[in-house]
């Protein structure tokens, strides 16, 4: 419902807008007319801007509002367990060893696994340029 009010063109959406606003919440009508809405509302923005301001403007107040909640915290509260450095050992503490090679894979009377074919992609294909001819 914000978004939507602060998204009127016009003065007379964005009045419609409010009172849909102060029949739900009257407190959030207040709380949003304590605001000039000139500075969180297209209808009352110069009609020369040329960007979303409101998108923009809401966005940095909002992440700034995120910072200010979050200050008292402690970051690694936020994070999961499966990123601490006990799981990450934890994980990698077995040696990992290497494969020989194909040589010395166990023979069997199955087929060998072949790679898929290759198709034809969608679309137009690609120029092959020649390399060097600069």
């Amino acid at each position: 419902m914000f978004w939507k009010t602060a998204k009127s063109s016009t003065m007379e959406e964005f009045n419609v807008n409010m009172e849909e606003i102060k029949a739900i919440s009257p407190i959030a009508h207040e709380y949003l007319l304590k605001t000039k809405p000139r500075y969180w509302s297209m209808a009352f923005f110069c009609t020369l801007t040329t960007c979303d301001m409101v998108t923009n403007n809401l966005s940095v107040c909002f992440n700034s509002w995120i910072v200010e909640a979050s200050m008292n915290k402690n970051p690694e509260d936020a994070v999961d367990m499966c990123y601490s450095k006990s799981v990450y050992m934890e994980a990698y503490s077995h040696l990992l060893r290497p494969m020989n090679g194909s040589l010395y894979w166990p023979h069997t009377e199955l087929p060998d696994i072949l790679p898929p074919k290759t198709r034809r992609m969608p679309g137009r294909p690609k120029k092959s340029k020649k390399k060097g001819a600069r």
